[in-house]
């Protein structure tokens, strides 16, 4: 058992180091959200009342076109965009603060979900060895710790299998409507079958099992509260809400994880009142779903969408 458990290691340490020696020998250009947002604050109308969503990728697959159209039926002179970004934390969103509060929106939508939350323990196994991700993190070069991990990862995967002609990559191509941050490929059109995310336990990151929400001394929830405070300073009302999730991840976070994920969000509602919308487990048995915690980019998934419109909606008539 010993052995398995240190070849695994060795395994895990040569495919993580290999992409790092990938990435040194093939380098990437990443394009910066921060960089594009005095281009984009340039395009905002001051006379129309701006709404912001804010989020990861989970936001950046909902069908920004139709909650544009949605809204604009009863509002027209109110103008939504999207402002999701890759693998997008509490942490790395606080650096965009700054740009988001100069363009005082009235409202900001900020959608959230476990990941959000998780602090990775360094003792995550069940035989106590060190969690190899927080290892690798500790370990890489400052000039490396800004890249977008997901983009990283699209890359490397993207070469390999275009090299080795193993199959068509998808190109991120699809621009929803005022998504200036956020693009998508066709593979994130596709809905999956039941088999076909019951594999994918095996491979999302982070896995239901790793994660680890603390509810105290947790950076990414004190890098939320200073966004939340900071934008109440700029009289910037915000609204939270979760993002879906299908049963089988959720099936497989611990009770204690889902308690704190939701005992953080209680807190934060009644020390900043601030409205909280739950859509955790609203179709967690659909057939809408990309992968297990983004629902795919498709007409026939646009139900959560169409429940943020709603949302929106509900808040402007207040």
């Amino acid at each position: 058992m010993n052995y398995r458990i240190l070849l695994s290691v060795f395994i895990a340490f040569f495919i993580v180091f290999g992409s790092l020696f990938f990435i040194f020998f093939n380098p990437i250009t990443v394009e910066s959200n921060i960089n594009q947002y005095p281009a984009f604050s340039l395009t905002l109308d001051k006379k129309s009342q701006n709404l912001f969503l804010l989020g990861s990728s989970h936001i950046g697959h909902l069908n920004s076109s139709l909650i544009v159209n949605s809204i604009h039926e009863s509002y027209p002179s109110t103008s939504i965009f999207n402002l999701a970004t890759n693998g997008d934390t509490p942490n790395r969103r606080i650096s965009d603060l700054s740009y988001i509060t100069n363009m005082n929106p009235e409202f900001v939508f900020y959608g959230v979900s476990f990941r959000d939350f998780n602090s990775p323990n360094q003792f995550t196994s069940k035989y106590f060895l060190p969690d190899l991700k927080l290892l690798v993190d500790q370990s890489i070069p400052e000039s490396l710790e800004s890249l977008n991990p997901q983009f990283i990862s699209r890359t490397i995967i993207k070469d390999i299998l275009q090299n080795y002609g193993l199959m068509d990559v998808s190109k991120y191509d699809i621009n929803p409507t005022n998504t200036p941050f956020f693009s998508l490929g066709n593979l994130q059109t596709i809905i999956l079958e039941e088999p076909e995310l019951e594999r994918l336990l095996l491979t999302t990151d982070p896995s239901p099992q790793s994660l680890h929400i603390p509810l105290f001394n947790n950076d990414q929830v004190n890098s939320f509260k200073k966004i939340i405070q900071e934008l109440n300073n700029n009289n910037i009302k915000v609204i939270i809400f979760t993002v879906p999730i299908h049963e089988l991840y959720l099936d497989n976070i611990s009770t204690e994880n889902k308690l704190s994920f939701n005992q953080i969000l209680n807190d934060i509602s009644d020390e900043y009142d601030v409205k909280i919308y739950n859509f955790t487990n609203n179709y967690s048995q659909l057939k809408i779903w990309n992968n297990l915690d983004h629902i795919a980019y498709n007409e026939n998934s646009d139900i959560f969408s169409k429940d943020i419109s709603k949302m929106i909606l509900t808040e402007l008539r207040k």
